[in-house]
């Protein structure tokens, strides 16, 4: 053996030699909020006669994988019912009664290996190639539908911790607390846009004392209250050798503030319209009578029309935002200047 050919055992060891009853006896657990089941390897090696020599050690290598997906989700639910305590409950409901479904599923999975085989363990002889091949596909559709089932439990579980959308993503303008929580990112927006201002002094002043880089970190982290990293970061000069916050840095600060005012007292309009209740008016058109109607409570306004419109119109609509929406029978888009706007624009076109 050469200085470049390393063996697998040099690699990773001595292999341990499969053995049929210790893989038979291995068990895989799932834990819940509400209680732990246990699976047994033995018990379902049984599905994979036909496709493996080893069939314990497959059906045990499914259920570990069942097990890490639901332990996945699980850890989504935990770290939602630690910011939402008051949903700490629901989510631990919602999580287990889709953990036992996602089990069932699984299982279905495994089941789902009985009719399939491989030529390495039946022969090659008359081997179904064409059979087999229909089989393996819907093997794998049903596990893709097993990813599927996460990926929808992580959103149900966000919908139940968050019923008007995380706001740490996006603030929605049904959500009720939408007012206070732009006023809440506003202040910290504030805040931060006087604080890269407060560097940026301390930076031109450092620049007429003429000492070191190291003077102008320490008065960042003394004066300013940064970090080695921060401070380091913002006395560092750039391409053109200028140090502190850049002019673009605090223009997209304040512009964001601007942004955010705006929205806020649009929200505060809504809810002073909302006390008077919905307007509604009746516009003749060439589709017939159209109602305009100002959803203060869904912050949506509406254009209802008194059948299907024709294809030109809706063509019209989908280029101007409104979306049709089943629930109301109605087309709209959002409750704002920029809505209005576009609904009268729209009436027009069809006047």
């Amino acid at each position: 053996m050469t200085q470049h050919q390393v063996s697998l055992a040099a690699m990773f060891g001595p292999r341990k030699p499969y053995d049929h009853r210790e893989e038979a006896a291995s068990t895989t657990t799932v834990e819940m909020f509400s209680e732990t089941r246990t699976f047994r390897a033995g018990d379902y090696g049984k599905h994979y006669q036909n496709q493996t020599f080893r069939e314990d050690r497959h059906a045990r290598m499914d259920l570990d994988g069942m097990a890490a997906r639901i332990a996945d989700v699980k850890d989504a639910a935990e770290r939602l019912r630690q910011r939402v305590p008051a949903a700490a409950d629901a989510l631990a409901t919602a999580f287990d009664e889709w953990a036992q479904k996602h089990i069932s599923e699984s299982l279905a999975h495994i089941a789902s290996n009985s009719g399939m085989a491989s030529a390495m363990v039946t022969g090659p002889s008359n081997f179904p190639v064409a059979r087999q091949q229909k089989l393996m596909d819907r093997h794998q559709r049903r596990y893709e539908r097993l990813r599927e089932h996460c990926a929808k439990a992580r959103k149900r579980l966000e919908r139940i911790a968050f019923p008007h959308g995380d706001p740490s993503i996006a603030i929605r303008s049904d959500n009720p607390d939408a007012v206070a929580l732009i006023e809440d990112k506003i202040a910290k927006l504030e805040a931060r846009s006087a604080s890269m201002k407060a560097a940026n002094k301390t930076v031109r002043s450092w620049k007429k004392t003429g000492q070191d880089e190291a003077a102008l970190v320490e008065a960042l982290k003394t004066e300013h209250g940064y970090g080695e990293a921060g401070a380091r970061a913002i006395a560092k000069p750039n391409y053109m050798g200028q140090r502190g916050f850049e002019g673009f840095e605090l223009s997209n600060t304040r512009a964001e503030i601007n942004r955010l005012q705006a929205r806020r007292d649009q929200l505060q309009a809504n809810a002073a319209r909302a006390e008077q209740g919905d307007t509604e008016t009746t516009h003749q058109t060439s589709e017939g009578e159209v109602t305009l109607c100002e959803n203060v409570e869904a912050h949506r306004v509406q254009l209802i029309f008194p059948g299907k419109p024709s294809a030109e119109t809706r063509s019209l609509l989908k280029s101007h935002g409104f979306r049709w929406s089943p629930s109301f029978g109605a087309w709209q888009r959002h409750l704002n200047h920029a809505g209005r706007e576009r609904a009268r624009f729209v009436l027009k076109s069809l006047a």
